[in-house]
């Protein structure tokens, strides 16, 4: 698969017209970026043993190749998938642990050496669910040495992705911030932004990097006081919801809203383009026929589910 695949970017280079060597390695990040995602056996779904049988094999070839084949991978993985693809172009690219992440299972990156230049830091997995949701693109071309600087300037590569036929749907948030500000209700506020939240249909995406994509959005119109997803803690919150269907997981976007007597609950409808809000005794319903709320609680729903079995 991985040779198959440098193949394919071998047959891009024919074709493409003066492609440089920056835009060569955009083009690569943009295509993975859409075609892989994170794997939910490592988060959230993986046990602290599990993800480190995860992370400790991601180095491996035969591992590289299962990845590519189920497109699923986790930071580790992709940043030697990268290596392994580009390095036949002539590019210098290197894999790099975080030195300040002190987990058992750190957090994996790429440095790309330029013939002319800086060199600077991508790091793909930060932004696959980005790329997914046309969001803006945040970890490409980054410092080495100081943080949150750019080496290859932001304009540049808003110059260089759309050229490569990507753009961002920038101008819809900004209009719908707009709308918010004539919405006065907290919970009004939070639902037409869960309602609205997807411009259109989201091919290629996972559980978990529709998530992340929909925590970056939600960030944009909310402080840490209503919604901080690191801490778990604010109104708004994320459960990783699942069924079991046939010896499978079948996954669930599903954001409380935990305010007033009873949190409001909605589920990501994918027809929709958006999260549908759903009547909080049909969701306890869900859960004791089946719906499983992974690691996580809903207020109030114990008791709703004691009173649906009476």
């Amino acid at each position: 698969m991985l040779d198959e695949y440098v193949a394919e970017v071998r047959k891009y280079l024919e074709t493409a017209d003066d492609i440089d060597e920056i835009s060569l390695i955009a083009h690569v990040y943009l295509d993975l970026g859409n075609r892989l995602s994170f794997d939910t056996n490592f988060l959230p779904f993986g046990n602290s043993k599990r993800r480190q049988a995860i992370y400790s094999d991601s180095i491996y070839l035969k591992t590289l190749e299962k990845c590519m084949e189920e497109n699923i991978v986790i930071c580790r993985s992709l940043a030697y998938i990268l290596k392994y693809i580009l390095e036949p172009f002539g590019i210098d690219i290197i894999v790099v642990t975080d030195p300040n992440d002190y987990r058992k299972t750190p957090h994996v990156y790429n440095v790309i050496r330029p013939k002319d230049g800086i060199p600077f830091i991508i790091d793909l997995q930060e932004d696959m669910y980005r790329i997914k949701v046309h969001d803006s693109i945040e970890n490409f071309g980054m410092s080495l040495t100081k943080k949150g600087e750019y080496v290859i300037p932001r304009f540049e590569q808003k110059k260089i992705f759309e050229k490569l036929g990507y753009y961002t749907y920038d101008d819809y948030y900004d209009n719908m911030k707009l709308d918010l500000g004539y919405i006065e209700s907290f919970k009004d506020k939070i639902g037409f932004v869960l309602t609205n939240i997807d411009l259109c249909e989201t091919p290629n995406i996972n559980h978990i990097d529709r998530q992340w994509g929909h925590v970056r959005k939600i960030e944009k119109f909310f402080d840490k006081r209503d919604f901080n997803y690191c801490c778990c803690k604010g109104k708004i919150q994320f459960r990783n919801c699942y069924r079991i269907v046939d010896g499978k997981r079948i996954f669930y976007n599903v954001v409380v809203v935990d305010c007033g007597d009873t949190p409001d609950i909605y589920i990501y409808d994918e027809e929709e383009f958006g999260y549908i809000k759903v009547d909080f005794m049909d969701f306890a319903a869900q859960v004791k026929d089946g719906l499983v709320i992974h690691d996580a609680k809903v207020r109030g729903l114990k008791r709703a589910i004691a009173r649906l079995s009476k």
